[in-house]
């Protein structure tokens, strides 16, 4: 039976499992366990005509959280099926799709997005995280400048007629998902938006969502960077929005000028790519997506927020270096 106690003895093994280290994971899964108890508690005081008292019954196979965390972040890093999960950890494919469910439900509800150390001298490390774009600068109210960016997921053929027609996307000609996705300069993700259809263009996305309202009302404050999809927004609504300037037929060649601004700002706009590849290092949301439609998102959290995490700690560790 896979533990994480055993998987720990060989540390390349759980960076390639999980995405993190050792010490990261630990870390990792303290900020959540509290939360974790909590939901087992509500869970359990919940369920009005009891035959027997909390805690009674079958006891679950994966007991500590720890290792429930583990066989999330497996199926997340490798998308192997319930079945191989079953017989990694010892127990029925059944109870792994319950455990992928439960630990979901928990890293998927909010972004972290900030990593405190509440003891420097060994004491526990926390981490602020948010729901709702709203949220964002009472956490981060240095914030000045975003890189905006939606990127797409393959899924299979849908049964549904209708499904398919407003599913099939004309850029990757397949059936896809989107999402819309807000960073920092440094490649932190800051905003997941709900998944649409792919079948929409980048705009109608970004239109549906809360981005506009809120670069609105920071319209003097927050900069955002978008690439060329994202033409024309500047004049839709009150906001400061930067993106490369286009060739067209009135316009077919670009003077020095415009060049150089379009170089200047593909340099600093990359870093969203670069986020998007390492969240795409996680193979459910590198492959064809199995998944159901409405548990996507709290899939996309929860690897933003391993993702967000390992890079908090390595710009830490890159600080006190210097």
């Amino acid at each position: 039976m896979l533990t994480f106690a055993k998987l720990s003895k060989k540390p390349s093994r759980v960076r390639a499992f999980t995405g993190l280290n050792t010490k990261e994971f630990y870390e990792f899964a303290d900020i959540y366990h509290s939360d974790w108890e909590k939901r087992r508690q509500t869970l359990f005081e919940s369920k009005v005509k009891r035959k027997r008292a909390i805690g009674g019954g079958r006891h679950l196979k994966l007991v500590t959280f720890e290792d429930r965390l583990l066989c999330f972040m497996v199926y997340t890093k490798l998308y192997c099926t319930y079945d191989l999960l079953g017989y990694l950890f010892d127990c029925d494919p059944a109870t792994a799709c319950r455990t992928i469910a439960d630990i979901r439900f928990v890293v998927g509800d909010k972004l972290l997005i900030e990593r405190s150390d509440t003891g420097k001298a060994g004491g526990k490390v926390g981490g602020r995280r948010i729901r709702t774009i709203e949220e964002l600068l009472k956490v981060y109210p240095e914030l000045e400048e975003v890189l905006l960016d939606a990127t797409e997921q393959k899924i299979p053929r849908p049964k549904n007629k209708k499904k398919r027609k407003s599913h099939h996307s004309g850029k990757k000609q397949a059936f896809t998902v989107m999402t819309q996705v807000l960073t920092d300069p440094d490649g932190l993700i800051l905003h997941v938006s709900s998944p649409m259809a792919g079948r929409r263009h980048d705009v109608t996305l970004f239109k549906k969502s809360a981005i506009p309202k809120w670069l609105e009302r920071h319209k003097d404050k927050i900069h955002a960077r978008a690439d060329g999809g994202y033409q024309g927004m500047n004049e839709q609504y009150d906001i400061h929005m930067t993106v490369p300037v286009k060739r067209s037929k009135k316009h077919p060649v670009l003077t020095k000028q415009e060049q150089r601004h379009n170089k200047r700002h593909s340099t600093k706009r990359i870093i969203v790519e670069h986020s998007f590849a390492g969240i795409k290092q996680f193979q459910l949301l590198g492959q064809i997506y199995r998944g159901k439609e409405k548990d996507y998102k709290r899939y996309f959290v929860a690897i933003a927020s391993v993702r967000n995490f390992r890079l908090l700690v390595r710009t830490e560790a890159q600080t006190q270096t210097a």
